[in-house]
């Protein structure tokens, strides 16, 4: 709050002097520094046992498990589940993580797949099959609130900074 206070008041002093840059980045600074304080304060991690067509309700949100396919790829095996992210009964998005096991080397990678809100992000990856149940899935959702603030920060930083470059190149 304090850097939100002194990075309004320095916007003031340096509109009144034409330098909008400085403070525009000062701004964006406490912007970003705010958002990353929310996001450590409010993220929260889930660890799920999903089984195929079961729905789970998370933060007004439904995360429902539609499917469970297994292939091959060129070097490596996919375990891939169909996810659907859905609010008030209506589809966000068709999310799709991956574990990939490489025979090669024997090792399991995972591919995380991510819905991007305007506030917030959620990251999925999901793990092995229970061993007494081949269609329960373990599932790991990790939600991160605030992120577009930490975004935003940034924007501002960068909008900032190519501001006061083009008025040096200017003189």
């Amino acid at each position: 709050v304090l850097c939100a206070l002194l990075a309004v008041w320095s916007l003031y002093e340096l509109i009144k002097k034409h330098n909008i840059a400085s403070p525009l980045g000062h701004l964006g600074f406490s912007i970003l520094i705010i958002g990353a304080v929310l996001v450590s304060l409010c993220s929260k991690d889930y660890n799920l046992l999903l089984e195929k067509g079961e729905t789970i309700e998370l933060h007004g949100h439904k995360l429902q498990l539609h499917q469970l396919r297994y292939f091959p790829k060129h070097h490596y095996l996919v375990r891939q589940a169909e996810i659907s992210w859905q609010k008030e009964n209506q589809e966000l998005k068709r999310l799709t993580p991956e574990l990939r096991f490489y025979p090669q080397r024997e090792q399991f990678t995972n591919k995380t797949s991510i819905y991007h809100g305007y506030m917030y992000d959620m990251y999925i990856t999901i793990g092995e099959v229970t061993n007494n149940n081949p269609s329960i899935l373990a599932v790991s959702l990790h939600w991160r609130p605030f992120i577009g603030l930490v975004w935003l920060g940034s924007v501002i930083i960068v909008f900032a900074l190519a501001y006061q470059l083009l008025l040096e190149r200017r003189k």
